[in-house]
């Protein structure tokens, strides 16, 4: 009868010490973020910067933080360009801002969020126009390798609504009606 229970003893030993521990994915958010930084580009400034993330996260469709009726319509990724097809008022002079925490999901494959809000004044919403942005990967994520761009899929958040584009890879994705 000893040995029995020393063999399950030993058993639940080693079982407890090959199993694999598990992460909840807040824990993969709670890694160090990069460093803040901004990088502006012609129609667009992106944000390394985690308590920006965090507030838009908060309001995120709140009234107050999007003074610009606006949609992301399409989000296109092919290898280090992301493409982003947008409705705004016509005539209106919008710039954008793509937020990102500084964090990457260590997950396979890697993961990113970011978050999108345009920015604009005195713009009258009675029609609407399409724009396209172009956004150069490795300009924006200074502080990730090439190689960690290819691997990482990131989902493009809209600050002012609930919609989430999720990008894997090489993409495609539409807003759904």
């Amino acid at each position: 009868m000893k040995t029995k229970k020393q063999i399950i003893g030993l058993f639940l030993t080693g079982w407890m010490l090959t199993t694999p521990s598990c992460t909840s994915e807040s824990d993969f958010e709670q890694q160090q973020p990069s460093e803040k930084y901004t990088v502006i580009q012609e129609g667009y400034s992106f944000f390394a910067d985690q308590k920006r993330y965090k507030e838009a996260d908060v309001r995120r469709a709140q009234g107050g933080l999007c003074d610009v009726e606006w949609k992301i319509l399409q989000v296109q990724r092919t290898g280090n360009e992301l493409t982003l097809q947008l409705s705004k008022p016509k005539d209106c002079k919008v710039r954008y801002e793509f937020i990102w925490d500084g964090t990457l999901m260590e997950s396979f494959p890697m993961m990113a969020h970011v978050f999108v809000k345009a920015v604009g004044e005195n713009c009258v919403a009675d029609e609407y126009e399409e724009e396209v942005i172009k956004v150069e990967l490795n300009e924006v994520f200074k502080n990730l390798s090439v190689d960690e761009i290819a691997n990482t899929n990131f989902t493009v958040r809209d600050a002012c609504s609930l919609e989430d584009f999720r990008c894997t890879d090489d993409c495609n994705t539409y807003l759904s009606n």
